[in-house]
């Protein structure tokens, strides 16, 4: 049993290795790097973290403006299409494919959906 839990070690160390050095995997760490430094989008996020404070403040006491509103939705849209955040969305979602990917090669071979199990249950139902 020990040397199956060995091989079974060794087995996914050099899986996780093989995911980190892909492609996709590689493209999401720059993109990431590039969300937590791009001078531009982080202080458009930090705007609209003020924007959408002050909106809330105003919200909660009756004197929201169109103003107030107008900015918060000017710089919700700034942030959405800057380059920066949709190059971290595309890196994302192709990372999650290579994901999917690895997941239904894993199933095929233990019979059943790998990352259905191993992923945490997020409460609920159950089956979301």
């Amino acid at each position: 049993m020990r040397q199956l839990d060995t091989k079974i070690t060794e087995a996914a160390d050099r899986f996780a290795g093989a995911l980190e050095q892909c492609s996709e995997s590689r493209a999401y760490r720059e993109a990431v790097e590039r969300v937590e430094t791009d001078a531009e989008f982080s202080r458009l996020r930090r705007e609209l973290g003020e924007a959408a404070g002050r909106y809330n403040a105003a919200h909660a006491d009756g004197t929201v403006t169109h103003e107030m509103i107008a900015q918060v939705q000017q710089l919700q849209q700034l942030v959405q299409f800057h380059e920066v955040n949709r190059d971290f969305r595309d890196a994302e979602s192709l990372l999650k494919e290579r994901f999917a990917a690895c997941n239904e090669l894993i199933s095929e071979q233990i019979g059943f959906d790998f990352a259905r199990i191993a992923a945490p249950h997020s409460g609920g139902c159950g089956t979301c």
